[in-house]
Formats: C-alpha cells, sequence, structure tokens
C-alpha cells in the first residue's frame, strides 16, 4: 500500500511537472560587444597591473533613449554600469571589457552607445538591432563610424586603440 501511495505521489508530480505551460514570454537578448582596450604598442590597458592601465571607476555608460543620453546604472544587476571586466581566459591572453549596448532604436534599426573612459576621451558605438518575436540581436556594429577592428567576429570582440604618451 505505502508503495502505491509512493508510486503515485510521485507520478503526479512528475506529471504536474511535465504539464507546466510555456507562456512563451522568454526573450533571447544578445546586445552586447566585447573590447580589447590596447594602446598603440599593444599593451592591455586594462590590465591593472599595467603602467598605463586604465582607471575602471571612471568608465560610465551613456545609452541614447529618446534623444537624450542617460547614464546607465542599475543597482541590482551584476554590471550596475552596462559593462564588466573579462579576465584572460584560455583563449585570450588580455582583458575584455564586455560593454551591453542600448536596446533603445533611435533610428533605422539602430541604437546609440557611447562608453566615456575618463572626462576626455569616449567612443561611441552604434548597434543595428534585430528585434525577432522572442529576441534582441545585435547583428552589426560600427566604432566611432567605422567597422570595428574584430579580433573574432563570432564572438563579438573587437579592440579599441587609445594613443598613450
Amino acid at each position: 500500500m505505502q508503495k502505491r501511495i509512493l508510486y503515485l505521489l510521485v507520478l503526479s508530480l512528475l506529471v504536474s511537472l511535465s504539464c507546466c505551460s510555456k507562456d512563451g514570454d522568454e526573450t533571447n537578448i544578445d546586445l552586447n560587444i566585447d573590447l580589447f582596450v590596447l594602446d598603440q604598442k599593444g599593451n592591455d590597458l586594462l590590465n591593472f597591473n599595467s603602467d598605463n592601465a586604465m582607471d575602471l571607476s571612471q568608465i560610465r555608460v551613456f545609452y541614447r533613449e529618446r534623444g537624450s543620453f542617460v547614464e546607465f546604472y542599475q543597482s541590482n544587476l551584476d554590471a550596475q554600469r552596462g559593462y564588466f571586466l573579462i579576465p584572460p581566459n584560455m583563449i585570450y591572453d588580455k582583458y575584455s571589457l564586455r560593454l551591453f549596448v542600448s536596446p533603445s532604436i533611435e533610428y533605422e534599426d539602430k541604437s546609440v552607445t557611447i562608453i566615456k573612459w575618463n572626462d576626455y576621451e569616449s567612443d561611441t558605438i552604434i548597434t543595428q538591432i534585430h528585434k525577432g518575436e522572442n529576441s534582441e540581436v545585435g547583428i552589426e556594429y560600427w566604432i566611432n563610424g567605422k567597422t570595428p577592428d574584430w579580433i573574432d567576429r563570432g564572438r563579438k570582440i573587437s579592440k579599441i586603440v587609445k594613443i598613450k604618451e
């Protein structure tokens, strides 16, 4: 008798788990680009052990929304300021900055994101966004009006060279 009760409980649990309906509310969002930030000699400016390393605390990200630029900050996110640092790994020997670009389409399926490195330097990233039924995907990128200098196009990894004296 106990085996039958246990069997019925397990069976009802399995049925209830398997018959959960999906509402179709799942959305795939792929709106990021990874950036290697180098000086003209190829030194990694995101590596805090480098002589000319950037001060990551100064980096700010701005999204163009309804014609105005708004600084991105959401305290509930892991990437509170719209980016996070990726350390070197088995594939790449440099740090990269994963930048989450603006999802706000301003014109012709494109969004505008500005990454302000410090008080004097910034770069503008334009992203062409494809919005599907359940997806928003960055399909083309421009950095300062030019095609990115791709390191790995498939993984959306580009480099930006900064002039350091």
